[in-house]
């Protein structure tokens, strides 16, 4: 596959779906959709002038536009949710330059304010957030509201973030959400608390709110007194917050829970934190000790759910925050294959068939050990660098998912029984005769398993972060299609054939063994006595 034609299919294959997300997405980002849009139009415009440069100018134009402000954002998102305002300060001024739409012109500035309160400088982000307060929404509305949480006026906060939300509703107000929550829940107002979480549990289920479903939970746990479940949390969806700001939350859970003793004993060492924003933060709760969480019996309902969603997110996320495991068999195939494919240059070269067939290639009529060895092998740096990148994007999931030894078995049977399948169609003349390379068929596996994953999450589990995340797999499928058909050069064969056994292996093993399908992935909490909280 060459580079204008691979160039082609990354370009035009991501901005189309990113389109589909975000269209469908409540809270849509007109910036990044037009953006995604010039780059389709200019890859139809250069294919009508000249077709061999079209995935080059698409690609280009993706390249800058979408594929490097979303890097950054992402950076920006991780960055601000574990509360590194400094670092996410750095990234938005980056990304920025690139894409000063959507309302990401004032974010390095509105970082900076928080990084400053987070210090105790209070007069200088006073002074900042009193400019960003006079902008538009969503700058607006967050700046007012951290002034008020600076006086620590969580009346203030919790009045500001509730007018915001009827005036523009909930989704437009996603950011605000987990700043009411807080103010609710440092007002000891915990009933009011929990029924606005449940409110906007629903409200949120779009993959475009997962950081706000997360910092929601972040805030219900900590407030109601889950400690085992906030550590879960922060141990998975918050692994770059600080050791203090880690432990401060912690502790603040333990005292809702009502064991203030030992919160308070954290507290006080807390409250010689370096970091000045959490020593202040734990001075004033020794200072004013806050009455441990009391709440109505059909709050623990709530709360249940909040932990089941939580785990839920955790599971079935196709892009998760952090895996509990290292994903060793993943790195070892693409190892194995970049081992291979130097070799194919040291012996003629990774586009020369007589290399290829020497070290392996599947053709009608070799031996059956070429069914294993063609997996292996690829045509030119296009091709093993397709590959590769895909591996690297799905192969963690389904490893995390259902274990080192199998997802071994799950992908050697995909891209074997793939590239043996196409073989069984040459020989009965139903595919032309040619031979075959590469690891695409055991990759169309994996995603045929995501698709498996994810079904029987949402049947088995109830997981409806599942659910919604299934036409994402189908959508993928039908652009592979697609691709397939306008390819030549590709076996489409080889796709299906993998594609359907990695679904159908998948489910068969993930059927036996597993009581819930998430259970291979939660690791106890770290640190905390589980039955203890359950007590509480």
């Amino acid at each position: 596959m060459e580079w204008n034609s691979l160039l082609f299919w990354i370009a035009g294959l991501s901005s189309a779906i990113a389109i589909v997300r975000m269209v469908r997405s409540p809270l849509r980002q007109w910036g990044f959709i037009g953006v995604s849009a010039l780059v389709l139009v200019t890859i139809g415009v250069a294919w009508l002038i000249n077709p061999e440069v079209a995935g080059f100018a698409g690609g280009i134009v993706w390249a800058a536009l979408v594929l490097a402000p979303a890097i950054l954002y992402r950076r920006v998102t991780r960055a601000s949710a574990s509360m590194q305002y400094d670092t996410a300060a750095r990234w938005a001024m980056a990304a920025r330059l690139l894409h000063p739409l959507d309302g990401w012109w004032y974010l390095p500035r509105l970082y900076r304010a928080n990084a400053l309160l987070d210090r105790g400088e209070d007069a200088a982000a006073e002074r900042e957030f009193e400019f960003l307060r006079t902008l538009k929404p969503p700058i607006g509305p967050t700046a007012e509201i951290q002034l008020h949480r600076l006086k620590r006026d969580w009346v203030g906060v919790a009045e500001v973030a509730q007018t915001a939300s009827r005036l523009r509703g909930l989704t437009q107000s996603s950011a605000l959400v987990p700043l009411y929550l807080r103010a609710l829940g440092e007002l000891n107002q915990i009933d009011s608390m929990l029924q606005v979480y449940e409110q906007c549990r629903l409200t949120f289920s779009s993959e475009a709110f997962s950081n706000v479903r997360a910092m929601a939970r972040w805030m219900v746990l900590a407030y109601a007194g889950r400690t085992a479940a906030l550590d879960e949390l922060l141990d998975h969806f918050f692994r770059g917050l600080s050791r203090d700001r880690r432990r401060f939350w912690l502790a603040r859970a333990e005292w809702a829970a009502g064991r203030t003793e030992s919160a308070a004993a954290k507290m006080a060492l807390l409250a010689q934190s370096p970091e000045r924003g959490i020593a202040i933060a734990a001075a004033q709760i020794l200072e004013n000790p806050p009455p441990p969480a009391v709440f109505m019996p059909q709050g623990d309902w709530v709360l249940d759910q909040a932990e089941q969603d939580s785990r839920h997110e955790r599971a079935y996320a196709i892009a998760p925050h952090g895996y509990a495991n290292w994903p060793a068999v993943t790195y070892t195939i693409i190892a194995a294959n970049i081992v291979v494919f130097f070799l194919e240059i040291s012996m003629g070269g990774s586009e020369n068939s007589d290399t290829l067939l020497k070290l392996g290639a599947a053709y009608p009529g070799g031996g059956w050990w070429r069914a294993i060895t063609a997996n292996f092998l690829h045509l030119g740096i296009a091709h093993i660098l397709l590959n590769m990148l895909a591996l690297r994007a799905l192969g963690p999931f389904v490893e995390q998912f259902v274990g080192r030894v199998r997802f071994a078995i799950i992908y050697a049977i995909s891209g074997v029984g793939a590239v043996a399948g196409v073989l069984v169609l040459m020989r009965m003349g139903l595919v032309e005769a040619d031979y075959l390379v590469g690891a695409s068929g055991a990759i169309m596996g994996l995603i045929g398993a995501m698709g498996a994953i994810l079904l029987h999450g949402w049947l088995r589990a109830g997981a409806m972060v599942a659910k919604r995340r299934l036409p994402l797999i189908g959508f993928i499928v039908v652009l592979q299609v697609i691709f397939d058909a306008m390819t030549p050069q590709v076996s489409g064969s080889a796709h299906l054939i993998g594609l359907g056994l990695g679904f159908v292996v998948t489910i068969a093993l993930i059927s036996f063994g597993q009581t819930t399908p998430d259970e291979a992935l939660i690791d106890p909490p770290r640190g905390i006595d589980v039955q203890k909280d359950t007590e509480q």
